[in-house]
């Protein structure tokens, strides 16, 4: 999947668009060391940012609630560009106000992560080092570093190096210093999330949906063996906590996940997020089969990614195995044939993988051809029960 982190703009972005659209071919030229937190090591990450029109809804920082913006959503940085060349035509132009209304809007859902932007024309330096000296003390005199300038042509294309070079260094330490935040903020809070789960308001559908969107952030950032931790994570939460009903510990909110499936479809392989699971979360309508289509389709993507995809056919036949265990044990009584169906669609989706990846091979894997062998196995039994209904 690919996620790329967004970093809004405003101010006099039609005549820096040039200059905007190269500062984005040179963001991701050089990587940037990622400080982590928790004493885990650093990350040597390459920025491939999408620039977007700032709105007032993205300029939400600190994680809330039910999310409506996925944490993974949220901008890593806001740019503002300032173009006049001086104090009265910056005031005429309206940017000023626009810029007031902006650093505004950020305060108030109190978001540091902004960088202004005074564009100079290298060949009217006495003017425009005068307007940016003054937006720097009006707008940034608390937070010098939150404001800077770059020097571009006469043309108003060409960026002269240094001053680019410059500015990519700044905004790429910005975003890592944002990144680490936020981070930080979204593992706190669904550490705090996953602490109430013995509480009567809590949902293990809306606590799923919290940590995907951090999953989803450690994807984008290439921790591709940390997002798929978290997926594993809600995976082992989500078995113990059916395990646990067999014991007389079943939670209310179980319930929401005990209706008959009518879909038999096998687990979407081909499809590395399918948003029609998310939906069915949100909704609190999700079946047992389609909690865990969604969360072995997203582990396999990951495991794919990471040139791991042998790894998902020695999991598929105990996945298999263990939810249909669960549907047992949560007593759903599934139309006829559904659970038989799925099964062996899911067997051909995984065998239709083990395939391709002995097509790959110069000497095939015996252990990969023993795991075709068995689901196989498995799907041929299972067409046999259908037949029987």
């Amino acid at each position: 999947m690919d996620f790329r982190p967004s970093i809004t703009f405003c101010g006099s972005y039609d005549s820096v668009k040039p200059l905007q659209e190269r500062l984005q071919q040179w963001l991701p030229r050089e990587a940037v060391e990622w400080q982590r937190s928790y004493g885990r090591g650093t990350r040597q990450v390459k920025i491939r940012a999408d620039f977007v029109f700032f709105q007032p809804a993205l300029a939400l920082f600190e994680p809330r609630g039910r999310l409506s913006v996925g944490l993974h959503q949220i901008p890593v940085l806001h740019l503002f560009w300032v173009g006049e060349t001086d104090m009265a035509t910056f005031g005429k132009s309206g940017n000023r106000e626009n810029l007031i209304t902006w650093l505004k809007m950020l305060q108030e859902n109190q978001c540091s992560n902004f960088l202004i932007i005074v564009v100079e024309d290298s060949k009217k330096t006495g003017k425009n080092a005068s307007i940016f000296d003054k937006v720097k003390s009006e707008f940034a005199s608390k937070q010098p570093n939150r404001c800077c300038s770059v020097r571009i042509s006469g043309t108003g294309v060409t960026p002269d190096s240094p001053s680019l070079t410059a500015l990519v260094v700044k905004i790429r330490q910005l975003i890592v210093q944002a990144l680490a935040r936020l981070m930080n903020r979204a593992e706190d809070y669904v550490r705090e999330m996953r602490e109430q789960c013995r509480t009567v308001t809590w949902h293990y559908s809306d606590h799923f949906l919290l940590q995907e969107q951090l999953a989803f952030l450690l994807e984008m950032w290439g921790c591709l063996n940390e997002s798929l931790v978290q997926y594993d994570e809600l995976d082992a939460m989500f078995s113990q906590f059916i395990n646990n009903t067999s014991c007389g510990e079943q939670q209310s909110w179980l319930e929401d996940f005990c209706h008959a499936s009518e879909e038999f479809e096998g687990v979407p392989l081909g499809q590395p997020l399918a948003m029609k699971y998310r939906q069915l979360l949100r909704d609190r309508c999700a079946t047992v089969l389609d909690m865990r289509n969604h969360i072995f389709t997203r582990q396999a993507s990951l495991l794919c990614q990471m040139n791991r995809g042998a790894e998902v056919a020695k999991r598929a036949l105990p996945f298999l195995h263990s939810t249909l265990h669960e549907i047992e044990v949560l007593d759903i009584k599934n139309t006829p044939g559904v659970n038989e169906s799925w099964v062996y669609l899911s067997c051909f989706q995984v065998v239709e993988q083990i395939d391709k990846l002995l097509e790959q091979q110069q000497e095939r894997d015996a252990e990969l051809v023993l795991c075709k062998a068995r689901l196989v196995h498995y799907a041929q039994q299972k067409v046999y029960v259908c037949v029987v209904y």
